[in-house]
Formats: C-alpha cells, structure tokens, sequence
C-alpha cells in the first residue's frame, strides 16, 4: 500500500461513527443487555394468569421501571421481584400511561447547542403480584 492510501485507510479507520452507525451499534448493545438480563432473571416465573399449579404465598404488588419496549418492561419487572425476595409474579399486567419527552440536545458546527426536537413517548410498566413457592407437602 502506498503512502496515500495508508493516509485514507487510517482516516477511514479514525472517523467518528454517523448517526446511523451509532444508532445501530446503540441497538444492537441494548438487545445484547436484554438477552443477558433475560438469562440472568430466567428462574423468575411470571404469568398473566392469577394462580399457578404449585403453592404459592402471596405478597405485594410488584412494577417495574417504565420503558419504551414492553420487553424492557417485564425485564424490569424480573429484577424488582428478584430484589424484593419472590419467586414469581403473578397476574401480570402492563400499564401505557407515563409519557415523558424526549429529544437530545444537538452540537452545532458553532459550538452552539440547540435543545433539540421535543415530543412525546409513551412508556409502559409492568406490574404484578409478588409470590414465594410454599415447599411441597409431604406425601
């Protein structure tokens, strides 16, 4: 390789990522996260229905943190089970009512910052009934 094209190869190589490829890489880094904590939270059971075929204890309601993506939604709501000790929740709803806004400030070529589009994002929450297993009885 000659003296110019080793010059572009580096300058290819050290550019800042576009909004696209940013983007992308965003995405496929918060599905990477998902999968993890969905592996990491696969022994708590959740169902939409109110009973389960083993003896449960029944506690509180259980939500988790809102999100844009249900899938986010019941993750979060694993890890608040698993924090408040259950093995399971129950009854599990989802709640479309928070609506924030979003929209990132933008770096002009000035240096001046804009504050960026706003607009509204509903978000979900998942909640539940947080339930122990009850040991087995013995036959």
């Amino acid at each position: 390789m000659g003296f110019f094209e080793e010059r572009w190869q580096r300058r290819v190589e050290e550019r800042p990522p576009t909004p696209e490829e940013r983007a992308r890489a965003d995405e496929q880094a918060r599905e990477a996260e998902r999968l993890r904590l969905e592996a990491e939270l696969d022994s708590i059971w959740v169902s939409t229905l109110s009973t389960a075929e083993r003896s449960f204890e029944q506690h509180d309601v259980v939500q988790g943190e809102p999100s844009d993506d249900g899938a986010w939604a019941l993750v979060s709501l694993k890890q608040a089970a698993r924090a408040a000790g259950y093995d399971a929740v129950l009854g599990v709803g989802f709640c479309p009512v928070i609506f924030r806004m979003q929209g990132d400030p933008v770096l002009l070529p000035t240096g001046a910052v804009t504050p960026g589009q706003k607009k509204m994002v509903q978000q979900v929450f998942a909640y539940g009934t947080g339930v122990r297993w009850l040991p087995s009885a013995p036959e």
